[in-house]
């Protein structure tokens, strides 16, 4: 029922989509900065509020929820020179959590409340859109792919850092994608150098994707 649901939005977003792009220059950048506005405000709260329950600071791991931060900030303070990221980063945690979502959905959520599958659907839902409505902003340079690279060593510099304090490393994607978990199960310590030489073409290609479909479709 769940992949149904996320496949579903999915075709509303690109529905929606084809709205946006018809609008004007400034109205359309009123609405990314309003939904840039109610995803940082949300996550604000939420995070604030789970603080507060537990009574020790409670700070975003996860690849997507360091980008519900960052990508609205960058969009709505113009850090232009950071553009390229909030993007990229967006497009990426958008289309990855969707895709995954609709091949797993059921079996990753099968423990999770309504609310916190609602909340992550729409969360990803605005990040998707952000990043494809985006897209076409500006053609961005290929030599900005350092950004990208830097982007990404801050998010596992980050979740690093984080993992002293963490309960539990193992079913956080974050870990999971650092350690290798699920490889090392499988075949052993020896397959890591393979693992994270796998992982680094595809984050490599998905550079390759993310500045050609840029190219194609942003403003000349």
């Amino acid at each position: 029922m769940v992949n149904i649901i996320a496949a579903t939005e999915v075709l509303l977003i690109s529905l929606l989509l084809r709205r946006f792009f018809n609008l004007k220059e400034k109205q359309r950048g009123k609405i990314t900065d309003f939904l840039c506005l109610c995803l940082l405000l949300f996550n604000l709260t939420k995070y604030i509020s789970q603080s507060v329950m537990l009574g020790k600071p409670s700070i975003p791991v996860e690849f997507s929820a360091v980008a519900y931060f960052l990508v609205p900030a960058i969009i709505i303070l113009r850090i232009s020179f950071l553009r390229v990221w909030a993007v990229y980063s967006s497009l990426l945690a958008g289309s990855g959590y969707f895709f995954v979502f609709s091949l797993f959905g059921s079996k990753i959520y099968e423990n999770y409340s309504v609310d916190k599958i609602a909340s992550a659907l729409i969360c990803h839902g605005i990040l998707l859109f952000i990043g494809l409505s985006q897209l076409s902003f500006k053609k961005f340079s290929v030599y900005s792919g350092w950004i990208l690279s830097l982007g990404l060593c801050f998010c596992v510099f980050h979740a690093l850092n984080m993992s002293s304090v963490a309960v539990n490393l193992r079913g956080v994607f974050m870990y999971e994608l650092i350690f290798g978990f699920a490889a090392v199960d499988l075949f052993g310590k020896m397959i890591l150098p393979i693992y994270y030489f796998l992982v680094f073409a595809v984050f490599s290609f998905s550079f390759f994707v993310f500045y050609k479909l840029n190219s194609r479709f942003a403003k000349k």
